[in-house]
């Protein structure tokens, strides 16, 4: 049966909202997501190249917008306050809400990585071996797991209501600690996958014969998820207060904060490599990083085109699982040409 909760101290510092940073935080990360990704489908108009990672780019920014109309809610009825504050009715609203939000936003950081698989897919075609299918059957398993975590997160409580409505005390419902180690196992394999999607590329990279500073700077814009993998790890430190079902409100507020910035983070650096086009329209030094190069694999042997613009629109080839293929970034990256 779930417990009657014992009534709550009174918080020392008083009636406290902290709603407004918090929804600072949370609209201004909106307005730069909304950014960089409408930056994203102006670089591909420009090279009218549009590919299912944008689309999904674009389904993983409708999911953040949504999430934050969610969590504003959430904070303007008193969800950034003591629960001691709050009587029992808008006590059970707040937690309705925390809940619905929940499990948006593990749903939310999902598609953000499987755009990232997507791009690369576009950028190493053809794409086999072992690098294909750890990072497919890792990505694939990532949505699994949020799915039985968004799952999990209502079925502890029978009925659901219970987890919000206090009222409810003959309901049977798991220890909270089950959850919140579920949803610890799943952000851990969010880092895990972050960090993968940095890795593979770079690992194909380091097998090209280019100039070092060529070399470095694409591993440093292909590696971007790791900043994604830094966030994530700071909110699944902080997934252990799932548990707390006294104090929730003010318990859960850093937590709401760096789940939101880890789904925006994964999205944004998602979206810096395919910007190229847009610093070589505007003549900016920083398109250099992904200057296109034309490599070819003869068994062990790699040779570069140094040109900055290839006069063929190859595929960019794979290196894993292939005896003879080509490596281009041009038709992910390259300018129409322009008459003179």
């Amino acid at each position: 049966m779930a417990e009657v909760p014992p009534p709550l101290p009174q918080p020392a510092g008083g009636d406290v909202d902290r709603v407004a940073p918090f929804l600072a935080i949370y609209w201004v990360e909106v307005f730069f997501a909304i950014l960089i990704v409408c930056l994203r489908m102006w670089a591909r108009h420009v090279i009218r190249n549009f590919g299912p990672d944008d689309w999904v780019m674009l389904f993983t920014l409708f999911m953040q917008i949504v999430l934050a109309g969610f969590v504003t809610r959430y904070a303007l009825i008193g969800g950034t306050k003591h629960l001691y504050y709050l009587k029992p009715e808008e006590m059970t609203e707040i937690l309705r809400w925390s809940y619905i939000f929940q499990c948006w936003g593990i749903m939310a950081v999902a598609p953000a990585k499987v755009s990232v698989g997507l791009l690369i897919n576009r950028l190493i075609r053809p794409f086999y071996g072992w690098r294909y299918w750890v990072m497919w059957i890792s990505l694939a398993l990532m949505v699994i797991l949020s799915v039985l975590d968004s799952i999990f997160t209502y079925v502890q409580c029978n009925p659901a209501e219970a987890l919000w409505n206090k009222s409810i005390t003959d309901a049977k419902c798991w220890d909270p600690s089950i959850q919140a180690n579920i949803s610890i196992a799943h952000g851990a394999y969010s880092v895990f996958c972050d960090g993968l999607l940095a890795f593979i590329p770079v690992t194909l990279l380091w097998k090209i014969q280019m100039p070092v500073k060529r070399r470095v700077g694409l591993s440093i814009l292909l590696g971007l998820g790791l900043f994604a993998a830094v966030a994530g790890s700071i909110k699944t430190s902080k997934l252990a207060k799932l548990g707390a079902r006294s104090d929730l409100t003010w318990e859960m507020y850093d937590l709401i904060i760096w789940a939101g910035t880890e789904n925006f983070v994964v999205l944004f650096c998602g979206c810096i490599p395919p910007l190229k086009p847009l610093w070589d329209q505007l003549g900016g030094r920083g398109g250099s990083l992904l200057n296109s190069f034309h490599v070819s694999w003869r068994g062990t042997k790699i040779t570069e085109d140094e040109s900055l613009v290839s006069e063929q629109n190859h595929s960019l080839g794979a290196l894993a699982g292939s005896k003879k293929s080509s490596m281009s970034v041009d038709n992910v990256y390259a300018l129409p040409k322009r008459s003179v």
